[in-house]
């Protein structure tokens, strides 16, 4: 039996996808454009500091290395977010269109019977 795609389609929560779309879309375009920029280079401390100043440069980048840490655990965790929504519309759409694929067979199934008591009537109603 064939899929009615148009009732699949029709299943699907399109108010939720809608509304979540553009927060789809946002956090996509900003993943691509963290994901996309190149890694800066190497610092390199100059070469005639003192030792103090030197330790000074290093708790500075140290600093900033942890600064950058943390900003891609935050986008790390925003990718979460984002994965688990489309995991989670995903899951809602599987879910719709199993039901209807279970839907489309019971009518089949009553679809075949009426048919069968239509002929069946159609037979009996030529012998008597």
């Amino acid at each position: 039996m064939p899929f009615n795609w148009l009732a699949a389609v029709q299943a699907i929560p399109w108010g939720q996808v809608i509304d979540n779309t553009p927060k789809l879309i946002e956090a996509t375009r900003k993943l691509f454009t963290r994901s996309s920029q190149p890694l800066p280079p190497e610092p390199v401390p100059p070469a005639n500091l003192s030792a103090s100043d030197r330790d000074a440069w290093l708790e500075q980048q140290l600093a900033q290395t942890r600064a950058e840490l943390a900003d891609l655990q935050h986008d790390l965790q925003e990718s979460v977010r984002l994965i688990n929504g489309l995991a989670e519309q995903n899951a809602q759409m599987v879910l719709a269109i199993e039901r209807l694929r279970i839907r489309t067979r019971w009518f089949g199934f009553i679809a075949a019977l009426a048919l069968a008591g239509v002929l069946g009537l159609a037979l009996f109603g030529r012998m008597h």
